[in-house]
């Protein structure tokens, strides 16, 4: 082992020994004996004072018991929901006992699911008031001991008459105080009580659904029926028809008449919102015209603005599920036929009119749907009406499929994706639509249902979420072009970036809600989570640490999530905020990147507490672990030391020019390890932070990006030096970028080899013009000494000859 090894493993054990230290000595030492009981009656000099303050914990006592609104209205409301549910629990058992579809089961059990979390609110509501009335009780009793022991004492001490009746007063008031308080727990525990009776019905209403659910579920692939050609089914039907349509439609009218008298507040709120939606979109519109001078990408905004009633009911009626939480099932599905007539209105205007026959077939569609499905109860006639509207169904595929009708619509809405994607779901659905009609027959009615009921409410689905996703791209596009919004500089500079992502997002949601809604109508959504739920919980056990698939899930998920939250906080910062703010040069890149640290680092430890490890051992492990992989890693760590010295003392900045040793260019991050320095040739160098603190480094730019050439000159000996140096200052004056503070400095060097020598130093306010500059001022200084007849030499030499060939000198002289 060497000697490093040794090191690092006696540190290692070092700092075991000191974290277990504390644990065994507080084992090791004794126990203290329980010191006696002392006294905790009041001093007579102090009764008077204790006793007003006394009086002021009573005062408050009583303010914390009174009735409060959440509880009286659990006590109001709770009468009429036992009543709701005994209606309900007789209409689900006579439900489950008859041929019920799998999506009514749904819908009851949506239904009891909704009063039983109302239950459980209610119960936490009054847990938490019981128990603060419990603790009040507590805090009386032990008043009610140390007045108990005063009197005691007084008595003892024969104090006067007066502070004996003044104890005595204070008992008498924290008594009464007790027994309001008795009173009031004892109220809230019979509404506990009642309520826990109520949730013990609506958890038995909701076994006995989920029971008979899995019974239709497996019986899914068995003739529930006989065929549409047999005497039974033709026996059932006339006694359908006999009983009548009119009783069937009565107590669904019965039903929602009741619900509408209950909750007529709902209905106003309602109303509210659709009309402030209208009056919000018709201000829109007004503004449309500006927002379409500012720049193209509006185009479909014209429609939607142009209709802001159905735009307003459209968008209200999504939220219907959450304004009526304990609408029955024929209220909602009205809501749902009132959703679709404004959709499928809104898409006329935006799509082909190729498309249009297929918007109005679906809205037949869905109200024959609704007709059919208050029939529920009249099985053989609710059947006929299921195989006709699938026939009809299969038809009109078949009629819109035709090439010749395919030949219609645009080629620039022929190759997007989402037709693209619609033909695929219309092949499909074409195919569970034929399953379906064909199982009807056979008197798989389950099945048929199952298929049929799944292709129509995606198709709903799908033409819902279509227009609600394109109405809340449009606006998302005006808000980028309209109002306080397009003042800022991230939406000036970045306006297409943030439409693209918003409408990705818009889509990945949309898409996503529909796929949940069909796999929530074929049945597939809750089975489908509970196999996730049992495949993410799977853990397996290292030691005393044990982790899940789901946990691995959540530790990734939440690192990307600062991951994003840190880019976008970044992004907010650098367009908006450091513009706006005045700071010096290298703050705000400093602020920004310990910014992003900040964030990762609380993500990190959110996703480490997301796994469910335990954190105190987490820093168990790291105080014990990282001494002895100190020792392995100290260039990361004085690395990433010096990273932080470098942004919080900024000695060098992104933008900066340095040169470190040979290396000479721009530096273009400092990150957590390392920098990155762009040189002029165009490689990018990676720098460890470590050399930028210890090593010598020259920045050209740390104070001012200021930057000084030179131009050396030359001109013929018998030039006047005076001349020359004039005419070297015109050039630098004549030079825009030439900075006049400081001065130009013309200067005679000397006399050279060839010719008389001058230098030109001048100031630039652009470092990176530097090069450039010179080149400028160098050609100019040419011109202007051509212009002057000045000439420029080029290096001389003479040479005298000692000997030569007589051959040679004869030349020579000839040349002469």
């Amino acid at each position: 082992m060497s000697r490093s090894a040794r090191a690092a493993t006696a540190l290692l054990a070092a700092g075991l020994y000191l974290l277990a230290l504390p644990a065994l000595a507080q084992e090791a030492a004794p126990e203290e004996p329980e010191a006696p009981p002392e006294s905790v009656a009041i001093p007579l000099p102090e009764v008077a004072t204790r006793s007003e303050e006394v009086a002021t914990v009573l005062r408050q006592i009583a303010q914390d018991m009174r009735p409060s609104s959440p509880v009286e209205s659990i006590a109001r409301a709770l009468p009429l929901l036992s009543d709701a549910i005994d209606d309900h629990v007789e209409y689900t058992s006579s439900a489950v006992t008859g041929d019920v579809s799998l999506e009514a089961l749904e819908d009851l059990e949506g239904e009891w699911l909704h009063r039983l979390e109302a239950l459980n609110g209610w119960a936490d509501e009054l847990t938490e008031r019981a128990t603060g009335l419990q603790a009040e009780l507590a805090r009386l009793d032990e008043l009610r001991t140390v007045w108990l022991e005063t009197r005691e004492a007084a008595k003892a001490s024969e104090a006067p008459e007066a502070t004996r009746d003044r104890i005595d007063s204070t008992l008498e008031k924290i008594g009464e105080a007790r027994e309001q308080a008795e009173d009031r727990r004892d109220q809230i525990l019979t509404l506990q009580d009642q309520g826990s009776e109520q949730r013990t019905r609506a958890s038995e209403a909701l076994e006995l659904i989920r029971a008979t659910r899995d019974v239709a579920v497996g019986k899914l692939f068995a003739a529930a029926a006989p065929p549409v050609w047999s005497p039974a089914f033709r026996q059932g039907l006339r006694q359908d028809l006999g009983e009548g349509v009119s009783g069937a439609i009565a107590s669904q009218a019965g039903d929602v008449v009741d619900w509408a008298d209950e909750h007529g507040e709902r209905f106003q709120l309602h109303l509210l919102i659709a009309l402030s939606l209208v009056a919000a979109l018709a201000a829109a519109r007004r503004r449309l015209r500006t927002a379409q001078e500012a720049g193209p990408g509006l185009e479909e905004a014209e429609p939607v603005f142009q209709r802001p009633v159905e735009t307003a009911i459209l968008l209200s009626l999504l939220v219907a599920p959450w304004v009526h939480p304990e609408a029955p099932r024929m209220v909602l599905q009205l809501f749902y036929a009132a959703l679709l007539i404004p959709a499928v209105l809104l898409l006329r205007r935006l799509v082909a009119p190729t498309l249009h026959p297929a918007l109005y077939a679906l809205v037949g569609f869905f109200l024959v749907d609704r007709m059919r499905q208050v029939l529920e109860g009249l099985a053989e006639l609710e059947r006929v009406i299921f195989l006709l509207e699938l026939l009809a169904a299969i038809a009109i595929l078949l009629w819109l499929g035709r090439p010749s009708r395919m030949a219609g619509i645009p080629a620039h809405l022929a190759r997007s994706p989402v037709l693209r994607r619609a033909g695929l779901g219309a092949r499909l659905g074409f195919g569970a639509l034929v399953v379906a009609l064909l199982a009807g027959l056979l008197g798989y009615v389950r099945l048929s249902r199952l298929l049929g009921q799944a292709v129509f409410g995606s198709a709903y689905a799908a033409v819902i979420l279509y227009a609600a996703v394109r109405i809340t791209s449009v606006l998302l596009h005006f808000v980028l072009r309209v109002g306080p919004l397009r003042r800022l500089h991230m939406v000036r500079r970045h306006r297409p970036l943030l439409e693209r992502r918003g409408d990705r997002g818009l889509r990945f949601v949309g898409y996503a809600a529909w796929a949940w809604a069909t796999l929530d109508l074929l049945g597939l959504a809750e089975p489908g989570l509970a196999t996730a739920r049992s495949l993410l919980g799977g853990e397996i056990a290292i030691g005393a640490v044990s982790l899940s698939l789901g946990d691995v899930l959540a530790f990734v998920l939440t690192v990307w999530a600062a991951f994003l939250v840190s880019r976008f906080l970044r992004f907010v910062l650098e367009e908006d905020v450091f513009p706006r703010t005045p700071m010096r040069r290298g703050m705000p890149y400093a602020l920004s990147t310990l910014l992003h640290y900040a964030v990762l680092l609380f993500g990190f430890l959110l996703a480490v507490a997301a796994t469910g490890v335990n954190l105190d051992r987490l820093a168990f492990l790291a105080g014990a672990f990282g001494v002895g992989i100190g020792f392995g890693l100290q260039n990361v760590v004085n690395n990433f030391v010096s990273g932080l010295i470098l942004l919080f003392e900024r000695p060098i900045q992104r933008g900066d020019t340095v040169q470190v040793g040979t290396l000479w260019g721009e530096v273009k991050r400092i990150g957590i390890r390392a920098s990155v320095v762009r040189t002029f040739d165009g490689a990018e160098v990676i720098v460890p932070n470590g050399n930028l603190i210890s090593e010598q480094v020259t920045n050209w730019t740390l104070s001012d990006r200021d930057r000084r050439i030179v131009v050396d000159v030359g001109v013929a000996y018998g030039t006047d030096p005076e001349r020359v140096l004039e005419i070297l200052r015109g050039a630098c004056e004549a030079h825009s970028e030439i900075m006049s503070t400081p001065a130009p400095l013309c200067i005679f060097r000397g006399f050279g080899e060839s010719s008389l020598d001058f230098q030109v130093r001048a100031w630039i306010t652009d470092f990176d013009r530097g090069l450039t500059v010179q080149s400028e001022l160098g050609v100019a200084i040419h011109h202007a000494l051509a212009e002057a007849g000045i000439e420029i030499p080029f290096p001389q030499r003479d040479l005298h000859l000692r000997s030569a060939d007589a051959e040679v000198q004869g030349l020579l002289g000839r040349d002469e």
